[in-house]
């Protein structure tokens, strides 16, 4: 299951580590910037094909980018 909150903070930390803004972030992915605030603040997932340009952009797995690993 997609952990939400995971996955913002593992967008934000990438995406500060690249030097993007949330606008560039966005263009380089092919949607708003509203689109990508949401996605970085946890409310909302993106879509398969835009997981998958997030995954390209930050050089990371969908899976590591969006499944938090269980440590039970």
């Amino acid at each position: 299951m997609i952990d939400r909150q995971y996955t913002a903070d593992k967008l934000s930390e990438l995406r500060q580590k690249k030097g993007l803004t949330q606008a560039e972030a966005a263009k380089a992915i092919g949607v708003s910037l509203s689109a990508y605030n949401q996605y970085e603040s946890g409310e909302k997932t993106p879509r398969d094909d835009i997981k998958l340009n997030i995954a390209s952009l930050y050089d990371r797995s969908v899976q590591f980018l969006f499944f938090k690993k269980n440590t039970h």
